[in-house]
């Protein structure tokens, strides 16, 4: 039975390198990014386990033992591509400073006064989701002082053909996880411009509020426009994010196009039974692709560089129901909207997408099968659509190309 058990491990892990090398995902890779050494790694990983079998005479053994030898391959291939890529990942730092091949990456300060300057209210948040789920502190609103926003400024090298600007989510921050979008972007000849909003990242010694993060966006996209002032700007909101740019598109016509991505309309309280769902969600088939870009390793360290946010004196719930996004989302008239969702979203379920559709007809929705609030921007072929249909929304003014209701 041992014999078995090492002949089925040895197939499922020559499997999983054999899926690794022909998919492209290094994340799970012996070989690292080397696609051609880890075909034949797999190759001679499957043909020592059908040895052994056949040589122990345990073939019919091992065959009934696969499954559980497929899951211990899965361990070690992801174990094994923690320790390949830990010195060539490609999300670990997914936005670097200075040139990279195509693209230029710079970090700014975009001088901003807000009208709330201390925080006055802790709060305990549940990494990666970035929900709360403790509270205590009073209202404390001081009177406005001139802070700056931090953002990094990422340009391709050559013609630009719009300028892109990129709000995080509640308890995220500019740079984690923000590698595959921003580099499809730029390989589309967009420069993007990632921000902390107030509260976030590199800004936590300012509150979030409503207030705080609405003269962010204004202050982002005022240095955008005098940075790229002949070019058309589009907006990506991600979660908490996308309520912040739906407000600011809403109120600026400079943004002329706009995609959120896992939106909330409205949010109910989260259990951490919510978020240990939301994680083992991660693991359906469909979000193996993820791998692509990075290791197990790489992704723990981006959950942990996600700090929370400062708390100001509402909750983010309170925040997200007061932002009205809906009315928002309505009064865009023509102006493009691409709402990107996951089906698989415990955190922000796909039914919140469904009543922001319902709320701007024109808005076309994506719905991402199996995705969930922190793969969809990590799936390789939902990065792509999306860069794509900014590309065709901000070439054509007014009306996106691809057709709506298209999921992958």
């Amino acid at each position: 039975m041992v014999t078995a058990f090492l002949a089925s491990s040895l197939a499922g892990l020559g499997l999983w390198q054999a899926v690794a090398a022909f998919a492209d995902w290094p994340g799970l890779s012996i070989t690292g990014s080397k696609r051609a050494l880890g075909g034949l790694i797999a190759a001679v990983l499957l043909a020592s386990a059908a040895t052994l079998a056949i040589l122990s005479d345990t073939v019919l053994a091992a065959l009934i033992l696969l499954i559980p030898g497929y899951l211990v391959g899965f361990l070690v291939s992801v174990v094994s591509g923690t320790l390949a890529g830990r010195r060539a990942n490609r999300v670990g730092s997914p936005i670097p400073a200075g040139p990279e091949g195509s693209r230029q990456a710079e970090t700014v300060s975009i001088p901003v006064a807000l009208p709330h300057h201390h925080r006055a209210v802790t709060e305990t948040v549940s990494a990666p989701t970035s929900l709360v789920t403790t509270r205590d502190g009073g209202p404390n609103l001081p009177a406005a002082q001139v802070s700056s926003v931090p953002g990094t400024m990422v340009t391709p090298v050559g013609a630009c053909a719009g300028a892109i600007l990129l709000v995080c989510g509640a308890g995220d921050n500019r740079i984690a996880f923000k590698g595959p979008l921003v580099r499809e972007l730029i390989r589309r000849g967009f420069a993007v411009l990632s921000i902390d909003p107030p509260g976030h990242g590199d800004f936590m010694a300012v509150p979030t509020t409503i207030e705080n993060t609405q003269r962010a966006a204004v202050a982002a996209l005022d240095w955008l426009s005098q940075r790229w002032p002949a070019q058309p700007i589009g907006a990506i909101g991600v979660s908490f994010g996308g309520n912040q740019a739906v407000w600011l598109a809403a109120h600026d016509l400079r943004v002329r196009a706009l995609v959120l991505v896992s939106t909330p309309l409205s949010l109910k309280p989260v259990r951490r039974r919510t978020i240990l769902r939301e994680g083992a969600a991660m693991l359906l088939p469909a979000n193996l692709g993820v791998f692509r870009w990075g290791s197990a390793g790489d992704f723990y360290r981006g959950w942990r560089s996600m700090k929370g946010y400062a708390a100001g004196p509402e909750t983010l719930y309170a925040m997200i129901e007061r932002f009205g996004t809906a009315g928002d989302l309505a009064a865009l008239g023509e102006r493009p909207v691409l709402l990107v969702h996951g089906r698989a979203d415990v955190a922000v379920p796909f039914e919140n997408a469904q009543a922001l559709a319902a709320a701007a007809p024109r808005a076309q929705l994506l719905p991402v099968m199996h995705g969930t609030h922190l793969t969809v921007i990590l799936r390789p072929e939902v990065v792509a659509q999306i860069a794509d249909w900014l590309t065709a929304s901000l070439s054509d003014g007014l009306t996106a190309q691809p057709g709506a209701q298209t999921a992958v």
